[in-house]
């Protein structure tokens, strides 16, 4: 027991006498007496003196302790104590040295191994030749004081009786006192008197390798509960599987030849899952708090923290940045903060603009299969993390808490490496559908990032309910209100080791009214010396209707394809057959098969139109099936027919249309609406020599397009003049 532990604990129960014990005290002589005995525990005194300062009640309390105590140890297993047995006592019963203060050795005594210091609040001396346990001493200032802290000791130096071996000197020590402090606090848990796990005066030493803490063992006493806790079940009957610890302790001369850690490795301790490479990452993270001093005089939980500040980030630009952070020890979780101190913007950005991706992800190491990412409280599984957050000075101060653990398969094969971190920020969008129907799940999509990766985020609306993307709206009418909520992943604290929540952010993402029947885009392309074309997308019922010059019109939808002209309806042709037929349907609507081919081959992208065809060949989400999927369009190129308006406005959606411009950073002027309706923002810029024009309306559609001297005009809700037959 370490005085540093003995001060600890004195700062927990402040209030009780116990503190008493760390003078001597001046006890009142009282009359011979018998002390109090039990089963399997009798006390002895070292001198009269000592005697006289008892109490029976003291002692009876020790006693109930100390068998209740033993018999935990039966039920899970245990070994029996390597104690001696006093002379003409039965097997099994051990000898307690009752004593002023814990140890005071004589000059002949064999050199004392174990829990020696004056203060200790009990201590069990070993033999130095064999490492047998000899004597467990127990000051009468611990029978008088707190009681709480009197059944911890207790139980904390009995299972130091289990253990054999020159445990002093050997690299097993700090497992001893690990295991033994452990069940101590088990103990209180299991009657209902918890200890803290780990006070503050307690440095884990997460960046030292595990088995050369500060505290001799004392601070990795929380790793044993944490095994007990992930086998499940009740944690007071899971402590049994230190069983084999106590079994199999190794001794002396087979300890030397051991690593530190094999205790926590090798099937003749541990179970296969509870080794330590598979359970320490997730030790990290349930304790990874870099807390700093609370007080004057009470230490950090861990040791100072590998801070490095980051290079200029830039809102809406994606970002990255390979920090060169310090070497991986062994058996331990080097702490790294890469902290933001510079966010530059536009004066007058929008907050939906600083939305953005934050990445972290180990990229090299000699061996890199040894190493796991924890972030804040939460363990990766692919030395991997992304979280959504905001790009604003005020709330974005650093990229998260980070540890990079390093334990390999075997102590070994584990070996201190350099590790190669990636940051990658990237700016993130959420695009509201055009159409959104009554009683119609619809689907949001969530650009720059992967929504299946990123878990710390949410959307809400002013009416209806969001199931992850997918949205199923009210009744129509409505204008609802969307908007993304960010759960802050950092969860270390200012002081104690809980995660702890931060306040959420709401950030407004757009507004949109729920339809009644269907939804439409309309879009009217007009061509220099060439006729008004006019397309309208009845997006419910899956069909675009075309107008032509001549007051005809072409339906087409996935897979089919109807005209109407002079009141009449053509037979529905399947594209099976429609390259059959096509020549003899376009005349009857006074035109050719070059005019209805011009305007579709145009708009994809022929000779005639290299710029919408370099943009196509750019499409994001990996490529024009992806795209046509994305955008409810299936049945080959017939079906973009069927959805042209929604495929040209998703092309050119104001999330993409910077990037398909070949200037990410460009960033767009304050126009007046085409319509009127307010104000707009306008992209505007060069693409292979040709004058690309795009204007967006505040939810973010694209209402105008300009390509060199062709416009194209983009409205929302007004209807297809007709609907096919059966189409309905």
């Amino acid at each position: 027991m370490s005085l540093q532990r003995i001060a600890s604990r004195c700062s927990v129960f402040l209030a009780a006498a116990v503190c008493a014990f760390f003078t001597d005290i001046a006890w009142s002589q009282s009359e011979t007496r018998e002390l109090e005995s039990s089963p399997r525990f009798i006390f002895e005194c070292e001198d009269s003196a000592v005697c006289a300062q008892s109490t029976a009640d003291g002692e009876k309390a020790a006693l109930a302790t100390l068998e209740a105590v033993r018999d935990w140890f039966d039920s899970m297993g245990y070994r029996q104590t390597h104690m001696p047995t006093p002379l003409g006592k039965p097997k099994g019963v051990t000898r307690l040295t009752m004593s002023a203060r814990c140890s005071k050795p004589k000059p002949e005594d064999e050199k004392q191994l174990v829990g020696t210091a004056d203060t200790a609040l009990a201590c069990v001396r070993y033999e130095a030749r064999y490492g047998m346990p000899r004597e467990f001493r127990i000051p009468v200032s611990l029978m008088a004081g707190n009681s709480a802290l009197r059944d911890e000791t207790l139980a904390h130096e009995s299972a130091h009786t289990l253990v054999s071996g020159n445990v002093a000197e050997s690299r097993f020590r700090w497992i001893n006192e690990a295991v033994a402090e452990a069940i101590g606090l088990q103990w209180m848990t299991k009657q209902g008197r918890p200890f803290p796990q780990v006070h503050p005066s307690f440095e884990i030493d997460l960046d030292l390798p595990f088995h050369e803490g500060n505290q001799e063992g004392y601070e990795k006493a929380p790793y044993f509960d944490f095994l007990a806790n992930r086998r499940g079940g009740p944690v007071q009957e899971s402590f049994d599987y230190l069983k084999d610890f106590f079994d199999n302790w190794p001794d002396h001369q087979r300890s030397v030849s051991l690593h530190p850690m094999a205790m926590l490795y090798e099937p003749t301790w541990i179970r296969e899952d509870l080794k330590f490479p598979k359970v320490f990452p997730e030790f990290v993270a349930r304790y990874n708090n870099p807390t700093e001093e609370i007080e004057k005089g009470v230490r950090r939980f861990y040791e100072s923290v590998e801070e490095i500040d980051l290079p200029a980030i830039q809102v809406g630009t994606p970002f990255s940045h390979r920090p060169a952070i310090a070497e991986a020890k062994s058996f331990a979780a080097a702490p790294v903060i890469l902290s933001v101190k510079d966010i530059q913007a536009d004066q007058d950005i929008k907050e939906v603009d600083r939305l953005a991706a934050v990445t972290h992800e180990i990229v090299g190491a000699p061996a890199i299969d040894h190493l796991s990412l924890v972030f804040e409280h939460e363990a990766t599984t692919n030395k991997r993390h992304a979280h959504l957050t905001l790009l604003d000075p005020g709330y974005f101060k650093d990229t998260g808490f980070l540890r990079i653990t390093n334990a390999g398969d075997t102590p070994a094969a584990t070996q201190d490496q350099k590790p190669e971190l990636a940051l990658r920020i990237d700016p993130v969008s959420f695009v509201i559908p055009t159409c959104i129907r009554e009683g119609e799940p619809t689907t949001f999509r969530m650009m720059g990032a992967s929504a299946s990766e990123i878990r710390n985020f949410r959307l809400e609306a002013s009416a209806g309910r969001f199931d992850g993307l997918i949205y199923h709206p009210p009744k129509a009418g409505q204008k609802v209100d969307f908007r993304v909520v960010i759960e802050s992943p950092i969860t270390r604290a200012s002081r104690g080791i809980a995660p702890v929540r931060r306040p959420e952010i709401k950030v407004d993402l757009g507004t949109q009214t729920i339809s009644d029947d269907s939804c439409y885009i309309r879009f009217t392309l007009d061509v220099p010396g060439k006729p008004r074309v006019v397309a309208t997308q009845d997006i419910g019922r899956q069909f675009t209707e075309y107008m032509m010059p001549n007051g005809s019109s072409v339906y087409a939808r996935a897979g089919a394809i109807r005209a109407k002209s002079n009141g009449q309806w053509s037979e529905e042709l399947t594209t099976e057959f429609l390259g059959q037929v096509l020549d003899n349907i376009l005349p009857m609507l006074g035109g050719s098969s070059g005019q209805f081919g011009s305007l579709l081959g145009n708009m994809l992208g022929s000779n005639s139109n290299p710029v919408l065809g370099m943009m196509l060949n750019q499409i994001p989400l990996g490529g024009l099936g992806e795209m046509l999927r994305g955008a409810g369009v299936e049945g080959g190129i017939f079906g973009l027919y069927a959805g042209l308006p929604t495929v040209i406005s998703t092309i050119f959606g104001q999330e993409t249309v910077p990037g398909l411009l070949g200037d990410e950073r460009m960033k767009p002027t304050v126009v007046a609406c085409p319509d009127g309706s307010g104000e707009c923002e306008q992209y505007a810029g060069m693409a292979q020599n040709h004058a690309v024009t795009t204007i967006y309306n505040t939810q973010g559609a694209v209402v105008f397009l300009g390509l060199d001297q062709q416009r194209l005009a983009f409205e929302y809700g007004i209807p297809t003049e007709d609907i096919p037959p059966s189409w309905d």
